[in-house]
């Protein structure tokens, strides 16, 4: 498990899939979510977002209830799709504020904040807490941008 503090309001600093499948509550939030969890894709989305070059960065409250939905059915997106783009998952407690190093000039004023990187590592997108329509539609509208 991560080697981060963890407060009465949250994990804080980076963390890994398995720790918030293993969280500190043993709620079980993630795995519920994520086998519950039916991605749908259009062709057209099943092709942008499995051919792209990308990276994930997000930023997460393990007590906020759209991280404990959107980040699990992120993962089952990615799984769906057989592919393993690299994800960096940061958590913070309720004040929002970043303290892993190298991050910490990321704002996050709702979670989760999903920030999407070409292979570069520069920003093309973000998703703000809920998808503005769905994850699948959201992700390939801001992977299009990457050529």
């Amino acid at each position: 498990m991560a080697q981060n503090p963890v407060s009465l309001a949250g994990h804080m600093g980076k963390v890994t899939k398995e720790d918030l499948q293993n969280d500190a509550y043993k709620t079980g939030w993630f795995d519920m979510e994520f086998t519950s969890y039916e991605p749908s894709f259009t062709p057209r989305q099943k092709k942008v977002i499995s051919s792209r070059d990308f990276q994930v960065v997000i930023i997460l409250g393990t007590w906020c209830s759209d991280s404990r939905t959107q980040v699990p059915r992120l993962f089952k997106i990615f799984s769906a799709l057989g592919i393993s783009p690299q994800i960096t998952l940061i958590t913070t407690d309720k004040t929002k504020k970043v303290i892993e190093p190298g991050f910490v000039h990321i704002t996050a004023q709702y979670v989760p904040l999903i920030i999407f990187r070409n292979s570069k590592g520069e920003d093309v997108g973000e998703i703000i807490e809920t998808p503005k329509k769905t994850l699948e539609a959201d992700m390939t509208a801001i992977l299009k941008k990457i050529k």
